[in-house]
């Protein structure tokens, strides 16, 4: 049998209780403000038409992108931004219909610019 001096077992527990008190502690992540929890967000359906269109001029989020019909040569640009001379969040080629899931923050405003007549787009945003 082993015989340690109470110190030693005192030390040995204590730091066996310290590293379990960090171990088990909660974690608490918290997402940016904005897409902290999905809510319904706004909408905004692009009639196949070009041009250039403000889609909110503050601060939000860009949730989804649907081509519904596609176009040939067409390009949807996604700016943060209140005009088409800002910052862009991409470029999608809107000639395959699909739904492009993008969960982003914008800080100065949502604009879009859309290069085709024929194309029928959904832009989902809060």
């Amino acid at each position: 049998m082993i015989r340690m001096p109470l110190v030693v077992v005192v030390a040995v527990c204590g730091i066996f209780f310290f590293i379990l008190s960090v171990i088990t502690r909660p974690v608490h992540a918290q997402l940016a403000p904005s897409i902290s929890s999905w809510t319904p967000g706004a909408y905004t359906h692009l009639l196949p038409q070009s041009g250039t269109q403000t889609l909110k001029s503050l601060p939000g989020a860009l949730r989804f992108v649907t081509v519904n019909t596609a176009s040939q040569g067409c390009t949807l640009t996604l700016y943060d931004s209140i005009g088409s001379a800002g910052n862009p969040i991409g470029f999608v080629d809107c000639s395959i219909p699909r739904t492009l899931e993008y969960e982003l923050t914008f800080q100065n405003g949502l604009t879009v610019s859309l290069t085709s007549i024929n194309a029928d787009i959904t832009i989902t945003w809060q």
